[in-house]
């Protein structure tokens, strides 16, 4: 089951490199550099419904502040993927 599971994700994150490839932004990363990038929107994905599993049975404020956290994490990683090339 576990195999299975990341097979999916890495697929899944075949087909968002492929999108990211696609950016106007993207232009002069490398494949494996795009890759990673995917890997982590991925990986932020999967521990992001982790969070908020674990969040949700202990009411509002703690899925507020699971889904706060994801939107700042995400907000880093685009401010460092457009000065990725710098």
């Amino acid at each position: 089951m576990r195999a299975a599971i990341g097979e999916q994700l890495g697929l899944f994150a075949d087909e968002v490199a492929a999108w990211l490839r696609t950016q106007p932004d993207a232009a002069g990363w490398s494949e494996e550099d795009l890759r990673m990038l995917a890997h982590v929107y991925v990986d932020h994905m999967v521990m992001t419904a982790s969070a908020f599993l674990e969040a949700e049975p202990h009411g509002d404020a703690r899925v507020e502040a699971a889904a706060s956290l994801a939107r700042r994490q995400l907000r880093l990683v685009s401010l460092g993927r457009r000065h990725w090339l710098d």
